[in-house]
C-alpha cells in the first residue's frame, strides 16, 4: 500500500470491501505489477513465497 502519487492523476478501478482479495497472481511467476492500489481505510497486506503456491 502507498501513498498518493503527487504527480500523476489516480483513477477509481473497483472498490473491495473485508474479506475481498486483491491482488496480481502473476507476480508469483516473476511478472511485475501492473497496477498500484491505495487503502482508503483500514487494510492488512498479506503475502506468501512462489515456491508455497508452486504446483497450485
Amino acid at each position: 500500500m502507498r501513498d498518493a502519487l503527487a504527480w500523476v492523476d489516480e483513477a477509481v478501478i473497483t472498490v473491495v470491501g473485508p474479506r475481498s482479495f486483491a491482488g496480481e497472481l502473476g507476480l508469483l511467476n516473476g511478472q511485475r505489477a501492473f497496477l498500484s492500489a491505495r487503502a482508503t481505510g483500514p487494510a492488512a497486506c498479506a503475502g506468501c513465497r512462489a515456491a508455497i503456491c508452486a504446483g497450485c
